[in-house]
């Protein structure tokens, strides 16, 4: 018998399918078309909740009932499933952003404050930066490490104002970016990593006994700093770690104080 694999169940509930509905569709592609009997035999689920599942699965429009007696269901093709499943999650989407954007112009919230900063974990900066990014329509300004590649091709994509500051001791990078992207609006630099360690509060730290410990908790690859259209910046420390958090700054005038500290220390790492 066919083992359905735990990654299709963990991607399928990842698109809106309860993990025992992921089951029974997947088993239904697996058995081209089946009936309770061979659902119950394929599957490690109760009688009444393929019923449920069944049901919940045809409402959606992801199976087909095929014959009433004896009950007999098939399976939408996968790629066609699939594609329902993620236009459902972008009508959901564009949903939710209208009605929160309607709470937000409510008169409720006219009378609170913005957020200073937002704080962000991996993995939700990463969608931030992608927005971020896609939604930047003047100017974009990053200082990065190398290996945020996916987020640099999406910048130089772009074609606005661009200013680009990649820390890697590859040599060779910053005429491969200027070769590979026709972005005449981009300015691209690099700085090696031994260069990023010895500038500004990381010199300071190193030379200072009891904040030696700190120094030794930075690791320059996971730097990055990304600031758009001078409204938004955001801003990950270069800390070690596999888990890292993101300060994501909205107010404008918090904004406006990031990016005065930027031209003044524009490789300065931020560090209380």
């Amino acid at each position: 018998m066919t083992k359905i694999p735990t990654q299709l169940i963990k991607s399928l509930t990842s698109l809106g399918l309860l993990e025992s509905e992921a089951k029974v569709y997947t088993a239904l592609v697996i058995l081209k078309s089946a009936g309770i009997k061979e659902l119950l035999e394929f599957l490690d689920i109760s009688k009444p909740q393929i019923y449920e599942r069944l049901k919940m699965l045809e409402d959606k429009g992801l199976i087909i009932l095929t014959n009433p007696r004896p009950v007999t269901y098939q399976a939408i093709t996968p790629n066609i499933a699939l594609g329902m499943l993620v236009e459902r999650i972008h009508t959901a989407k564009n949903d939710a952003v209208r009605q929160f954007h309607e709470l937000e112009n409510n008169d409720l919230s006219e009378n609170s404050s913005q957020p200073l900063w937002f704080i962000f974990g991996d993995p939700s900066f990463e969608f931030k930066i992608r927005d971020m990014i896609k939604n930047a329509k003047e100017s974009i300004y990053c200082v990065t490490s190398e290996k945020n590649l996916d987020y640099i091709k999406m910048m130089l994509n772009k074609s606005l104002k661009t200013q680009l500051i990649v820390i890697s001791d590859n040599k060779n990078i910053e005429n491969e970016l200027k070769h590979r992207y026709n972005n005449k609006n981009a300015t691209i630099t690099t700085i090696n990593k031994a260069k990023m360690r010895n500038l500004d509060c990381t010199k300071d730290i190193a030379d200072n006994n009891e904040l030696k410990e700190l120094a030794n908790a930075i690791d320059i690859d996971n730097y990055f700093t990304l600031v758009v259209d001078d409204s938004q910046a955001l801003f990950i420390p270069p800390l070690i770690g596999d888990s890292v958090k993101a300060i994501s700054i909205e107010n404008k005038i918090m904004v406006k104080l990031f990016i005065h500290n930027l031209k003044k220390e524009p490789f300065g790492l931020i560090i209380p």
